[in-house]
């Protein structure tokens, strides 16, 4: 949808050097406005206001990469995060403010029109690109254009000429949530909230009679674009209804605040920076109402996302509801949509047995993150994921949709084997949205920063942290865990070390499994060389596939028929190794690797043995083997 062709990383914006024909494109130039205004924002906002200068950048051009977590989070909790997303309360806004400065300057109407759709190109090219605001801005110029040919276009009208065009234009946006979402939002305040009749009411009811119109606006948008919210993001955030009475009315403020900071900064800094200090009191206010809103556990909630077909099939319903002409199907057509709403709701909230004992091995790239459940229906994630840099959360971005994708709205365990940021990276969100019953650690050195955050999360919610070690047992949820790692000691080691990982033995039936997180040739000798029992029919290969793991006297004792390997495509230390794969090989193990698979699904009833299939590909497996040449070595 953005015309991107290919994606590639570099470690350093060092080795970037910038490369341009020295031609005068529209879109450089439009990028090189985009940047001169964040940097005037950014000045106007002074030292220490990096979260204004983010906010108002982000209210004023779409630049939210550099929004504060804490805002962002507080927004998408309230349901009014859309108030960031550039559509048509930017665009109104705009050519509100630009009709006021035109008025004086000419007192022919279609000159201002003229005016009007040149500005709101210029804004639409300056504007970070995306499908909400390309429906509100070609809207714009459509009801513009209708205007100097004499003619008033109907806006629901426009709306669908808008949207034949844009996906005309660029088919991709057909999948873009933005214009989705926004397409869905407009006509549902065009078809139940008209704007005239809104102004209306607000008229005659005075702040009555504006809340009433508010909130049925906010109902409309909501129930409409509920459906396809919890499809997309997993969540339900009824708190929109009372967040938006705020949300917006601010926005607004703020979005005018930053029209003015930019004007103001080049003549007089002074006033600049002032609005800047106005704009940062209203986001201060903005997201600790956004939180307050959502902080009861019924006005913003995580559900399973319902099944694709379901949702244009409530969404023909609500339009049928709000097209009929009988008092009988417009309450037919709210009702269903309700309904489902609030199946979606209940979705998932009970456990449901099944019997079998079920282990996915996620794709979270160069890292670890596998979801176990077991015969009863309780449920184990071993590892959360992560990356090594950057602020990318693998845990919220990644981990937590598969999570709910695969049916699951709350964890009994979670268990992080080290303290490698590749499998304890995503944690904090796996606990903030799953609040597992119990969190198990691996031997943990002292004075860990990210592990002491953890810890104290898991406090600040009542969730007791568990340090199993070498010799306990448990039956759990039917099946019978094993800790086969790290061995007895109180005192945690003072570095990271892969060998202090915990390794689980599962065993339901006859079968087994053996995750071994990133142990080592030492903790695999010492394994192989005592007398616990190591044999499992499916086995986590330690470290990634690293050449340092998977030895041939382990190898004999575990004995795998299924070996799966969690790794990152075309990672920098060249897991899997060619010598550890071919040590599987010799061991007899069929090898599957996320990287080539994706996430794979291992089923056993006990008896039968382990069934294998893809979650989200063809259910053949093939075990494809990728070695790759190692470049250095792994931490």
């Amino acid at each position: 949808a953005h015309g991107i062709d290919l994606l590639g990383s570099v470690k350093s914006p060092l080795l970037i050097r910038a490369w341009t024909d020295g031609a005068l494109r529209p879109g450089v130039l439009f990028a090189a406005g985009r940047r001169g205004i964040v940097r005037r924002v950014r000045l106007a906002a002074g030292c220490g206001g990096d979260a204004t200068a983010a906010f108002l950048s982000a209210m004023l051009l779409g630049e939210r990469d550099e929004m504060p977590a804490s805002l962002r989070d507080a927004l998408q909790r309230a349901g009014a995060f859309h108030i960031v997303a550039l559509s048509g309360l930017n665009v109104a806004l705009a050519m509100l403010v630009l009709q006021a400065i035109a008025r004086p300057l000419t007192r022919r109407p279609a000159r201002r029109r003229g005016c009007l759709m040149m500005a709101i190109v210029v804004y639409w090219g300056l504007a970070r690109d995306s499908g909400s605001m390309s429906r509100a801005a070609l809207m714009a110029l459509l009801m513009l254009a209708g205007g100097l040919c004499g003619r008033r276009p109907s806006p629901a009208g426009t709306l669908g000429v808008a949207g034949v065009l844009l996906l005309a234009a660029r088919p991709a946006l057909l999948a873009d949530a933005g214009f989705q979402l926004s397409c869905l939002a407009t006509l549902a305040l065009l078809l139940a909230a008209p704007p005239g009749r809104a102004a209306v009411a607000a008229d005659r009811g005075g702040i009555a009679g504006w809340v009433g119109a508010s909130l049925r606006a906010s109902a409309a948008a909501l129930l409409a674009t509920a459906p396809l919210g919890a499809r997309l993001f997993g969540r339900l955030a009824p708190a929109a209804l009372v967040a938006n009475l705020f949300a917006v009315p601010i926005a607004g403020l703020v979005l005018i605040l930053a029209a003015g900071v930019v004007a103001l900064q080049p003549l007089c800094p002074s006033a600049a920076a002032g609005l800047c200090d106005v704009a940062a009191r209203l986001t201060e206010w903005l997201g600790r109402g956004c939180a307050a809103t959502a902080a009861p556990p019924f006005m913003s909630f995580f559900v399973l996302p319902p099944p694709g077909w379901s949702v244009p099939w409530i969404a023909a319903a609500l339009g049928l509801g709000a097209l009929a002409r009988t008092p009988g199907w417009r309450r037919a057509g709210l009702a269903v949509g309700v309904a489902a709403l609030l199946l979606i709701a209940a979705a998932g909230r009970g456990v449901s047995p099944t019997g079998l004992l079920e282990i996915v091995p996620l794709d979270v790239g160069q890292g670890d993150s596998i979801l176990v459940r077991f015969p009863n229906g309780a449920s184990m994630l071993v590892d959360a994921g992560g990356l090594g840099r950057g602020d990318f959360d693998v845990g919220a971005r990644v981990v937590a949709p598969a999570l709910r994708a695969l049916g699951l709205l709350r964890l009994d365990l979670l268990a992080i084997t080290h303290a490698h940021r590749d499998h304890l990276g995503g944690a904090a969100a796996i606990i903030q949205q799953f609040d597992p019953g119990a969190v198990w650690l691996g031997r943990m050195p002292v004075g860990e920063a990210a592990i002491d955050a953890l810890v104290r999360q898991a406090a600040d919610r009542g969730i007791p942290v568990v340090l199993p070690r070498r010799g306990a047992r448990l039956v759990l949820g039917g099946a019978r865990v094993e800790i086969l790692n790290p061995g007895a000691g109180g005192v945690p080691s003072s570095a990271e070390r892969n060998d202090e990982s915990l390794v689980l033995r599962l065993t339901f039936g006859a079968e087994s499994a053996l995750l071994t997180g990133d142990i080592e040739a030492p903790v695999e000798t010492e394994l192989a060389s005592g007398p616990l029992e190591l044999q499992a029919g499916l086995l986590k290969v330690a470290h990634h596939g690293s050449r340092s793991s998977s030895t041939a006297g382990f190898l004999r004792r575990v004995r795998p028929s299924l070996a799966v390997i969690s790794a990152g495509a075309s990672n920098p230390w060249g897991h899997p190794d060619a010598e550890a794969l071919a040590r599987l090989r010799a061991a007899g193990a069929t090898i599957l690797m996320t990287a080539a698979d994706g996430a794979v699904r291992f089923v056993t009833d006990g008896e039968a043995g382990w069934s294998v299939m893809r979650l989200f590909e063809s259910p053949e497996i093939r075990g494809e083997e990728r070695p790759r040449k190692p470049r250095s070595r792994p931490p």
